[in-house]
This record gives C-alpha cells, structure tokens and sequence, in this order.
C-alpha cells in the first residue's frame, strides 16, 4: 500500500437493496481501475466478491465483502454489504468506519422505499454519501421522475449531478451539470467527450439552475452569484459540494449501468475528488470530548468485520483511526502478532507499519469482536459505535451427537463474533438452547456455517414457549412422608393452605406454626419443598402468583429430619394443585410493527390473526411513506410473524418486541399445550 497519498485510504461503503448491483459495481470499480485482469459476472459466480460457500449456495450476499483499490494514484476501500434485510447488520457494521457510502438502487418507483432504512441510518449519523441509480441501461423511466421517487424518501435533499442522454429509450451517456460537458460512454472504454444534442440545451440550463439553487441553501456567497445572475466558478461548486457532503447536507445522485461499466469511471472521479479522508471522519465518529485522547503515540483502531477461517483462525478486520500501527504493539493489552492488508481481495501479510485511514486485518487476535475499539494505551475506554438490530427470529437448536454440545456452544460463540445480530440464549424455563437473528434464511445460513466451517451438525425446531401455571381458588391440605425401613425411619407432616394473588406478585410463603408443632430449624425445609413442587405444575410448568402458608403439622424426635419435611411439603403441594383450579398463563409481548403506509390495514389484520391486540398506529416520524403500529400478541404467535410481515410489505416490515405480562391462556388452547409439554419432557 502507498501510505503517502493525498488524502491517505478511504473507506467506502456499497449499501443498498437485493438485487439492486452492488457487486457488479464493486466488478466494475475493480475492473476499470486495473485492479483485475478480467471482470467477472455475478449470474456465473466469477465475481471477485460473494466467495463463500454459503453466498454461491443461495446466490446472494450473506456477508461483508472488502476490496482495496488505487484509481489515479489515490487509495481507496470498498466495503461491499449484503442487500437482503437479514443481512442488514453487515452494513451497519461496515457504516461504523466509513468515509462515505453509496446507495445502489434501482430506477423502479416501487422499489425505492426499500433504501428508506439505509437513509435513516445514515442521516441519523451523519454519514456523507451519494445515491448510485443503476441498472439504467434497461429501459429505464425519466430520471425526473426517479429522482422524485428518492426525494420522497430522503430527509436530506438529493441534487443531481448529471443529465441522460438518450438514443431512442436506451441511455447511451451523460451531460454533467457541473461542468456542462457531454459524455458519450464507450465500450471498455473511458466516455467520449461530445457536444450536447441541441435538444437537452433547454433542459440542461434548467437542471443545471436548480442544482445550483439547492447548493445555495447552505452557502451565502453562492446565493449572492445566483441573485446577481453571476456565473459560479466550476472550482467553488465542487468546493461547495465537498463541504455540504461532509456534514451530510445534500446527497448528489448519479446513474449508469455497473453490468457495463457505464458512469463507473465518473463515480469513482467524483469519490475521488469529493470525499474526505480520515481526519474528517474521526471528528464525526468520535466527537469533541473524546478526540483530545488521539495524540500521536496512541494508535487507535476500531473492528468492524469478524471472519474465523478453517486453518488460519480468526481474522480481525480494523481500521485505524489514529497514528501508525505496527506488528508487534500491544493493543488492549493483547499484542499484534501478526497483520495483513488487502491487495485486491485477497489479504497479504504486511510487516510494515501502517498509518490512520488504513484497514488491516489482524490475525488471531482475541482481544477483539466487532465494534471494539482497540488502543495501543492502556485503560483507555472508548464507548462502542456498534447498532445492534433487535431479534425478529428465532430456533431452538441441538446437537445431533451428545458429544458435540461442547463443540457447538463453542461455535456458536465464534459465530456470534462475526454477526452481532445472532444472539444465543439458554432459556432456563424451557431448557432450549435458542438462536436468535434476523430470519428464517439469516438463521439457515447460521446452521449452515456451524456445519461448513466447525463441522457441528446441528438439529433445530420452534423454540418452546415459557408458559406458567396459576391456580384459581384455594385448597387446605395435609402433606405427609412416613418411611421406615430398619433403623431411624422417616416422618415429616405438614397442614398447608394454598391461596392465588395477584398476577405478578410470583410466590409468598408463611410460617404460622404455633406451640413447637413444628420445630423451627425444619421450617426452611417445608419452604424448599414447597418450592420444588411448584415448579412444576400439573401442566408441567412452573406455578407462579400462588400464596402458601404453612400453619400446622406434626414431627417424630427421631425419625424427623429436614428431607422428611422437604418431601412431606411436596407431596402437600401436589395433591393441593389440582385441587386449586389450575390454569395455564402465557406470555404477552409488546410489539412496535414498521410497514410501508399502504399495507397498514393489511398488517393490522394480521395482528388480529394471530390474536393480537392493536393499542394504536401513527405515521412513523422522519419516515416518510412508514407507519408504526403498537400492539400486543401472544409470544406463541411471533414464531413465523417476520415471514408473514416481510410477505405482505415486500420484505420491507420489521418490527421490535418486549416482554409485557402474562394472561391466561384461552380453555380451548390448554389441552394441546398440556399435551405437548408432557411430550416434551418425556424425550428429556
């Protein structure tokens, strides 16, 4: 890498839908840069990108892709993130340490709400970036009217850079705004300077005034030129466009066809010259407060992509945010043995020093999960950037052999290294072991990777839903254990009363022994057994908001003893549940739905359908074109509830879920529960 270029390496990030060209981009950028002798094609599997087995499996991105190239002696990384929604986390993860990004979209109106999530995100952090319409060499509709459709969406305000030019329906170049110089593309080729046909002219002056227009609302001296119909320089509307990028401002918006090659050169040209290097995004990652601890000597780095490699282990991709990084420093307290760099996309070692901007790859470097920032001073804490989506699916999952449980729990832990978005829980109620993420396919791809890279065959069902008992009415019992069989026997007699309250206020137990019928030190004992019975029911599951006072009993002197108590109390309970009029209770979740505005109706309907409650709905606020609705549905019922919501809204839907409260269980529904459960506990 050539550390001593203009404005060091920058890092950007391809976002944008499935489907929508991100990686034929990253090809072509490749491609006509010289990176590769030859470019290869996302439909034939030669792309530079997508080289894991589970990405060629399923035909599509499941993981963060990186590339390094150099275009007019200027460095640059491009990180390429997965377009399905399940994969979102990847492109979070990559947004953390860009200078900019590109949104790849494609020039369907109906498709343009899908950038609404990368938009936000990006707004909300301030991240500068540039909108990229591709795929405009298939009959593509007017670009005023795709530029709308985005406009529509956008918080900040698009201004476009160029104009079509076509030959018939087909978009054979561009007229650039800024310089007012028309472009024919060619072949394999850079574009062809050509005079603009006489019939934009009209049209070209007009764009060219509103661009202009819009740049003005965050610049006084170019409003001032416009109001005195004063010509601005072509130098000042770049420098103009480089200042508003940089504080996300506006967002330029060009177009081409990355299949082709067309207005790839220019995307590049206008990174090149337009986004600014490291120095600029510290300031904007870090702020103020933190900044005053990047002085020379304290090298700072940030991960954000996590690989583990069969036979190379783990693979920590960082960039660093300040001074020099060398093999060999201790970083949070663990040293760098060993680094590589990106020289295309392949990784190659490097031993020389390597300064902020830069992205490095440390290799076997436990100290570190992505969105850590490492430090090469120690104690030094910096507060994480990593955005975590929120679980929106889940599997209960098991080892096929006994024998791998071991191996699986320390697979799942890598995984969760690579993919913050996976969480693993062992769920103490159910005894699942339970896989959370993002879908049915984010989850697939999961299982698929324990298989292929740690050799882990694994087992998955729906997870178990955490159901409790309650009881209705109120029962007094006599508990009793009499056991002889030679020597001291075994004698423990206990007179329960067994009483419901209130829903949530869980267990109470009172002690109201009077005149030594029961010696104290035997008291803590009936509570144990008392509480061993409960938790399991006559369902199979826990009892909860269930109140049991322990009011008189009986011992013997010496057969008496803590575990005779302990058993006198469950058998008590047993005998006293059925006696209570038991009933099922099951968890209620709060859950806040997104859905493009015009499925609303249809969302609300399948809430109901699955015996939801609908507490409200409004229109979702900086989203244009989304709305919210707060409801509460039965965790039995969200096991499929995504595949359902994305179904409906074009894959669009999500939503966020908390534990509320628990409710009874409809009558009908207990039966079948009950039996299950007994199913269940029998294969233990």
């Amino acid at each position: 890498m050539n550390a001593k270029t203009l404005k060091g390496t920058r890092v950007i990030a391809l976002i944008g839908p499935y489907r929508s060209g991100k990686t034929s981009l990253i090809e072509s950028f490749l491609s006509v840069s010289n990176t590769i002798p030859k470019k290869g094609s996302v439909t034939d599997n030669t792309a530079s990108g997508d080289k894991s087995e589970e990405a060629r499996r399923h035909q599509m991105g499941v993981e963060l892709n990186l590339c390094q190239l150099q275009y007019e002696g200027e460095e640059f990384v491009f990180l390429d993130c997965p377009g399905s929604l399940e994969f979102l986390q990847q492109s979070y993860n990559a947004l953390m340490v860009a200078d900019a990004a590109i949104v790849v979209c494609e020039p369907q109106a109906e498709k343009s709400l899908a950038l609404t999530p990368y938009l936000k995100f990006l707004d909300d952090r301030k991240i500068p970036h540039f909108i990229y319409i591709n795929k405009m060499d298939v009959e593509p509709p007017s670009i005023h009217t795709v530029f709308q459709n985005l406009q529509d969406i956008s918080t900040r305000p698009l201004i476009l850079r160029e104009l079509p030019i076509r030959e018939g329906r087909t978009v054979v170049g561009y007229v650039d705004l800024v310089s007012e110089k028309a472009y024919k593309y060619d072949p394999n080729q850079p574009s062809k300077l050509i005079k603009i046909p006489s019939h934009l002219e009209e049209n070209e002056k007009a764009a060219r005034h509103k661009m202009l227009e819009s740049l003005s609302e965050y610049d006084d001296h170019l409003l001032e030129e416009l109001i005195e119909d004063i010509e601005p320089r072509e130098e000042e509307i770049h420098e103009t466009f480089i200042k508003d990028l940089q504080q996300d401002l506006v967002v330029p918006v060009v177009f081409g066809s990355a299949l082709l090659d067309h207005g790839t050169r220019r995307l590049l040209n206008i990174i090149n010259h337009e986004v600014s290097g490291v120095d600029i995004s510290r300031t904007r990652v870090f702020g103020q407060n933190e900044l005053k601890d990047f002085d020379d000597t304290n090298v700072i780095a940030e991960v954000f992509h996590t690989q583990h490699i069969p036979y190379k282990g783990k693979l920590s991709y960082c960039r660093i945010w300040n001074s020099i990084l060398q093999v060999g420093m201790s970083l949070s307290g663990e040293v760098a043995k060993s680094m590589f760099t990106l020289v295309g996309t392949d990784i190659k070692p490097q031993n020389e020093g390597m300064p902020a901007g830069s992205v490095v790859i440390l290799n076997k470097f436990d100290a570190a999960q992505t969105g850590h920032i490492i430090s090469s001073q120690p104690r030094q804490d910096f507060k994480s950037h990593l955005y975590v989506l929120p679980s929106l699916f889940a599997l209960a999952v098991e080892t096929e052999k006994r024998t791998d449980e071991l191996k699986l729990n320390e697979a799942l832990a890598k995984l969760t290294q690579e993919d913050p978005s996976l969480i693993v829980e062992h769920n103490q109620d159910t005894g699942d072991l339970i896989l959370h993420g993002q879908g049915d396919i984010h989850l697939k791809i999961a299982m698929e990777r324990l298989q292929d890279k740690f050799n882990v065959k694994i087992n998955s069902h729906q997870m178990h839903v955490p159901y409790k008992e309650s009881i209705q009415g109120t029962a007094k019992v006599q508990g009793r254990h009499k056991k002889q069989s030679g020597g001291h026997g075994q004698f423990g007699d206990v007179h329960l009363e067994i009483k419901p309250l209130e829903r949530g206020k869980g267990f109470e137990f009172f002690d109201q022994i009077t005149g030594g019928a029961i010696p104290k030190n035997y008291i803590p004992a009936v509570q144990a057994g008392v509480e061993e019975a409960l938790e399991k029911g006559i369902f199979g599951y826990p009892v909860v908001d269930v109140s049991v006072n322990l009011f008189d009993g009986s011992y013997h002197r010496v057969d008496s003893s803590d575990l005779a108590f302990k058993m006198a109390a469950i058998h008590g309970i047993r005998e006293a549940l059925p006696k209570c009029e038991p009933y099922l209770l099951e968890p209620i979740m709060t859950v806040e739905i997104l859905v493009p505005t015009d499925i609303i109706s249809a969302a609300q309907k399948l809430v109901s359908g699955h015996r939801g409650k609908i507490l409200g709905f409004s229109d979702k606020e900086g989203w244009n074109f989304w709305s919210t609705i707060s409801s509460q549905i039965p965790q039995a019922e969200l096991h499929n509830f995504i595949n359902e919501l994305r179904s409906l809204s074009a894959g669009l839907g999500a939503f966020e879920s908390r534990f509320d409260h628990f409710e009874a269980v409809p009558a009908k529904m207990t039966e079948q529960i009950a039996q299950e459960r007994k199913q269940q506990l029998e294969k233990k």
